[in-house]
């Protein structure tokens, strides 16, 4: 399908959207169970945040506070964030490479690679300094 983006899924989630979507591709869909394209996603994603930040803006107006708006989200940012998040919690490089679609590992590299990094030299010190201190 022209517009796509495959995302490679863990066991778990194709298991828990097999069960929710009986094995309809998508999981955005339109009512009459369509997949959508990137771009209705997207608008979607823009309106949903459009309400809540105008309803927060009546809110706060009311409540006589500066109001506290969502920032645009888009399918994209879901997903940049979902990868990040995964990456926080130390997953192999080269498996995330593979869940991403990264067909160069260095686009994942360049991406994810520096949101772990800091942490990664500070385990290894502290690593040093136990081998130090024996």
């Amino acid at each position: 399908m022209a517009g796509s983006i495959g995302i490679k899924l863990m066991f778990s989630a194709i298991a828990v959207l097999w069960r929710n979507y009986h094995g309809e591709m998508g999981i955005f869909t339109s009512k009459s169970g369509r997949p959508l394209q990137p771009g209705a996603v997207n608008n979607a994603l823009y309106n949903m945040v459009d309400a809540f930040n105008k309803k927060e803006k009546e809110r706060a107006s009311k409540e006589h506070r500066k109001p506290e708006f969502l920032p645009t989200v888009s399918a994209h940012t879901l997903r940049h964030t979902g990868c990040t998040r995964i990456a926080e919690r130390g997953m192999d490089v080269k498996v995330l490479q593979y869940i991403m679609g990264h067909a160069n590992i260095a686009v994942t590299m360049e991406v994810y690679n520096p949101i772990t990094e800091h942490e990664r030299i500070e385990k290894e010190i502290i690593k040093m300094e136990d081998l130090m201190a024996m």
